[in-house]
């Protein structure tokens, strides 16, 4: 049996839908506008790379934090937070005003300030979200949301 990232996408997609339940982790809480952590939620056999941003608010609202998982919905790459906007606008040759998530197989890219919104690539849609709770200086992961 051949294994591919569409198998890889399709088992992870069979699992949700069968919504396991997942055991907490807990990791530092991003707290900077734009500071980010990177974690990975295990349960049993099934593993999901994430990472946490903490959005910066609008005027009058605060600042948030955004978690995905960072396989990537094209073809399950691992995309990538990045910081550097500009040279990843440069790249897909659009101006970018936020740091974005980036897959360097297919161009792919999310905007975190916007639920994960596509900005460019062949995706078909956002990266998964993670389910948390902010305790104190903790971000608790418990589960992931389709």
């Amino acid at each position: 049996m051949t294994v591919n990232r569409r198998s890889v996408l399709i088992g992870l997609t069979a699992l949700l839908e069968a919504r396991p339940a997942f055991a907490e982790m807990t990791v530092r809480a991003p707290k900077e506008p734009w500071d980010s952590v990177k974690f990975t939620l295990r349960d049993g056999d099934n593993v999901w790379p994430g990472v946490a941003v903490r959005v910066p608010g609008a005027p009058g609202k605060p600042s948030y934090i955004y978690a995905a998982s960072t396989i990537c919905p094209h073809q399950g790459c691992q995309f990538e937070f990045e910081a550097d906007y500009q040279a990843v606008g440069a790249k897909i040759g659009k101006e970018l005003t936020n740091p974005v998530f980036h897959c360097h197989c297919h161009m792919s890219t999310y905007d975190p300030a916007n639920a994960g919104q596509v900005i460019h690539g062949p995706a078909p849609r956002p990266p998964f979200r993670f389910e948390f709770r902010e305790e104190g200086d903790a971000l608790v992961i418990t589960g992931v949301v389709t």
